[in-house]
């Protein structure tokens, strides 16, 4: 029964995600769990038209990132013509990762988007929050979708699909940091980890 219960939730949780997406409500949203995250980055990839920048400690559990959902929406993003994505990590992924052919690194290197540069990975880079040692992640949807995770160990994290203002601070700053990424050696080249 319980089972059953937190399932109904999940659903509830989904279809009132997939409206506030949709409509693009100006709305704050709390993320908790694993299934929250994956219902979450699935529709900021499924809304964003244009660019999607994501910031994060590593892009390689299984937990969120090399799940079908994760890999399958980011795929149908990049599938669009003229969609980017940039990518900023603290840590490589190992090599063993990249090779399987069910993970995300995988199907980033497989896709016509990554020889038509469209997906720019750096690594080495890393957002904290001011005045402590605590990592953040993020991912940002064009210009006014974001999901902000400030505890990563417990992937709680703030949310909204139409704040024009929070998501440019983010875009800002990723892409300052991303540009300052500058040497050839910080760009990470997929050949290197998925063959």
């Amino acid at each position: 029964m319980e089972n059953s219960c937190k399932n109904n939730e999940l659903e509830k949780y989904r279809e009132a995600i997939e409206q506030y997406a949709k409509e693009r409500k100006n709305s704050l949203i709390l993320n908790g769990g694993n299934e929250h995250a994956l219902i979450i980055l699935e529709n900021i990839f499924k809304n964003a038209e244009k660019k999607i920048r994501i910031a994060a400690e590593q892009l390689y559990n299984d937990e969120v990132v090399n799940t079908p959902c994760y890999i399958d929406s980011m795929r149908k993003f990049l599938n669009r013509d003229k969609t980017e994505l940039c990518i900023i990590i603290a840590k490589k992924p190992p090599k063993d990762v990249c090779k399987k052919e069910n993970s995300f690194y995988h199907m980033l290197y497989k896709h016509s988007a990554y020889k038509e540069n469209r997906i720019k990975i750096k690594a080495e880079g890393k957002f904290k929050v001011k005045g402590s040692d605590n990592s953040v992640n993020f991912c940002t949807g064009d210009d006014s979708m974001y999901r902000f995770e400030y505890s990563v160990e417990k992937r709680k994290a703030l949310v909204n699909f139409n704040d024009k203002t929070r998501t440019e601070q983010l875009n800002n700053l990723f892409d300052k940091n991303f540009n300052e990424l500058l040497n050839d050696d910080k760009l990470l080249d997929l050949a290197l980890f998925c063959e």
